[in-house]
């Protein structure tokens, strides 16, 4: 990344020492000191570093408590819960389904299904073996049906009633499993409460790692980890019915490491990894029956590179990769089936290469960093449109401010024009 791209965002700095600047949350500046890029979250003294370690892979700490291995087959929850030395350790959970708890202090509650359960921690009941380097202590609770029966939906978005539900209070957990098998559809496992109206959205503020073995039959997954500022790594292993992916991890600004294994079924992949921040690319999922991708990485700003999707079915790419500023390249996207491109790559000042398949509706470059070659690529790429009743062209493409247009010649224009394209510079 070349100083003079980022420089702009300077601007924002004013007469603030980089490492005492806040700024407002997604303002991206640069340290030219040290040739670093960082975005602002609200709160951070010197903003989170975009350069030189985001997408670092995630390490479980080596003090937590070894979580059991949960199997695709069991109806089983466990999680890995923060205890501190405060008379406010209040944990409570949902399940629907006849269930057992075991809160991991020698306490055990059986729950008649549809009942809120809670409990609190007493500090010195818990294992002064389980201390970790952060000065809190830990259990592994564990939630399973009780006899023939079944766990339908699971929600830990409930409070604790002694919480006040008008404050974004968290629940300390940690690392969580989850095998539902028997779950049913709409959002039925519930992690986070913004979608459901609750106050305090993020409730799982402290969360590093959630693994899904089993998601039955859960169909909506929209802002299933929204806001959950810690999450560092998601795997969901099983997801068969699910078919909204909608925002799904927005605002996960830890997030670097993600298994999607069983995404055949998911049409809507809007916002999905919208202001994932620290992500620096993603692996290849299926995305076959995938129609919408709009803004679906918008404002990620590590991200330099993405897999080739299958995009064959996507109808809308607007704002797909808004502001991804460290975005260099992206595969050749098969884009016959888009009706909506605009502001697909708004903000990516680092793009250099974004030939794409097929297209056939108005498309931006401006403001990349296309030298001649690429831009020649994507006139290749481009559909034949055809012409207006005057012989005008009938879509539009905008390469301006790329400093490989000076180097056009004529007969580069014409791959374009030929085929009924107007082209802005």
């Amino acid at each position: 990344m070349s100083n003079s791209i980022y420089r702009v965002f300077t601007e924002n700095l004013g007469g603030t020492n980089v490492e005492e600047f806040v700024g407002n949350v997604g303002e991206v500046f640069y340290d030219p000191e040290v040739g670093d890029l960082r975005v602002s979250d609200g709160s951070t003294a010197g903003g989170l570093h975009l350069t030189g370690g985001g997408g670092a892979p995630w390490v479980r700490p080596a003090d937590w408590l070894e979580m059991p291995t949960v199997s695709e087959t069991e109806q089983k929850f466990v999680g890995l819960f923060a205890v501190y030395d405060t008379p406010e350790n209040f944990i409570a959970v949902y399940f629907e389904g006849d269930y057992t708890v075991d809160w991991g202090d020698g306490v055990i509650d059986n729950i008649s299904g549809g009942n809120k359960v809670q409990h609190s921690y007493v500090w010195s009941d818990i294992s002064s073996d389980t201390l970790t380097s952060e000065g809190y202590r830990q259990v592994l609770v564990t939630v399973t049906p009780q006899s023939g029966q079944n766990l339908t939906i699971m929600d830990l978005t409930v409070r604790h009633d002694n919480v006040n539900t008008s404050s974004q209070s968290t629940t300390p957990w940690l690392d969580l499993a989850v095998s539902m098998p028997n779950a049913g559809a709409g959002g039925s496992l519930r992690f986070c409460g913004y979608e459901y109206g609750l106050n305090g959205n993020g409730y799982l503020f402290d969360v590093q790692r959630i693994i899904i073995i089993h998601a039955g039959g859960m169909t909506d997954f929209t802002e299933c980890f929204y806001t959950f500022t810690s999450l560092r790594k998601v795997e969901i292993l099983k997801s068969p019915s699910a078919d909204n992916f909608r925002y799904l991890f927005d605002y996960c600004t830890a997030l670097t490491d993600v298994t999607l294994s069983d995404t055949a079924s998911v049409t809507d992949m809007s916002n999905m990894f919208s202001a994932c921040i620290a992500l620096t690319t993603v692996p290849l999922f299926n995305t076959a029956s995938v129609t919408n991708m709009s803004s679906m990485f918008a404002n990620c700003y590590a991200l330099t590179t993405v897999p080739l999707f299958n995009t064959a079915s996507v109808t809308d790419m607007s704002n797909m990769f808004s502001a991804c500023i460290a975005l260099t390249t992206v595969p050749q996207f098969v884009t016959s089936s888009v009706t909506n491109m605009s502001s697909m790559f708004n903000s990516c000042t680092n793009l250099q290469t974004g030939a794409l398949s097929g297209t056939k509706v108005n498309i931006s470059y401006s403001n990349c960093l296309l030298g001649r070659p690429a831009i020649v690529d994507i006139f290749n790429g481009l559909a034949t449109v055809g012409f207006g009743t005057m012989g005008e062209g009938t879509q539009t493409i905008s390469i301006a401010y790329n400093y490989g247009v000076s180097d056009l010649i004529s007969t580069d224009y014409d791959i374009a024009t030929n085929k009924g394209w107007n082209v802005t510079t």
